[in-house]
């Protein structure tokens, strides 16, 4: 199944060097191994580091406010990773320029990251030791010649500021299949996504995220929420298919633990059985 949207918004970013340094980061701490490969579309740690050589001195042809096509394309190359410019090369697309805007974390979370500055650090399988709240790697504490940089990036990612989670009343999940030709329900809604052709499945899903611990907002409590077994869980994700009829009220629970080492806990509710069952979370 896929998730799929009507267009695709870009930003001119004012610190695009740290974007960069984020991409390269990941690249470098997943080796050189890596195949670029036309049909796979894996991208390598070189594909990486040629395009950011090729267009590190690059300026936007275009402005905010404006609309590019697929005739446009070429414009965007030197500011969409190689991988992520292939999702969007594609006939009909469109692509809105948006203003730049502050998009600083929370003070809040700016405040836990000082606090615990200098403190989180790496076990030798790649855990977080140390961490609490607000970001765990400073970015001035990153370095390309760190072979554990993209990993330490990646754990700022996970940690960066959320609040209390993120909910969805609904959200679409697509599943297409080459020469799907079925209609009813699998026909997407207005301003879904554009041009012609059917989904072979559609599925409508509410959604809501919930983080139990590291908040920053909450250093009066630990930085925890204030409920029962919080310091052991990261976050509880709630999903409920809503559409269509045949899936309606199948309901999950998956809970994350904060100890990395522990794998994920799951559990559905299957409104035939009326019975909640545990579930592998591969599954």
């Amino acid at each position: 199944m896929v998730c799929v949207g009507r267009s695709h918004k870009l930003e001119r970013q004012a610190e695009r060097s740290t974007a960069v340094f984020v991409l390269l980061s990941a690249c470098l701490w997943a080796g050189s191994d890596l195949v670029a490969d036309e049909h796979s579309h894996t991208i390598s740690k070189d594909t990486v580091l040629q395009w950011v050589n090729q267009y590190q001195n690059a300026t936007p042809g275009f402005q905010p406010g404006q609309t590019l096509t697929f005739e446009d394309l070429e414009k965007v190359r030197p500011f969409l990773p190689p991988g992520f410019f292939d999702e969007v090369a594609f006939p009909g697309v469109t692509i809105e320029i948006a203003s730049t805007g502050d998009y600083a974390p929370h003070p809040v979370y700016r405040a836990a990251t000082e606090r615990f500055a200098g403190q989180t650090r790496l076990t030798a399988d790649g855990a977080l030791a140390g961490y609490v709240a607000g970001q765990p790697f400073l970015n001035d504490s990153l370095d390309l010649k760190d072979p554990t940089a993209g990993l330490k990036v990646a754990w700022n990612l996970n940690f960066r500021w959320q609040h209390y989670g993120q909910r969805a009343e609904k959200y679409y999940m697509a599943l297409i299949r080459p020469g799907a030709d079925q209609a009813g329900s699998n026909t997407a809604p207005e301003g879904f996504i554009g041009g012609g052709g059917e989904f072979d499945r559609l599925m409508v899903v509410r959604f809501q995220r919930v983080y139990f611990s590291h908040l920053a907002m909450l250093p009066g409590n630990n930085y925890m929420l204030p409920a029962h077994g919080a310091a052991e869980v990261e976050y509880k994700e709630y999903d409920e298919f809503i559409e269509p009829y045949d899936v309606r009220g199948q309901r999950f629970v998956v809970q994350r633990a904060r100890d990395p080492h522990l794998t994920d806990q799951a559990w559905a509710y299957v409104p035939a059985m009326r019975k909640v069952r545990r579930l592998s979370t591969e599954v």
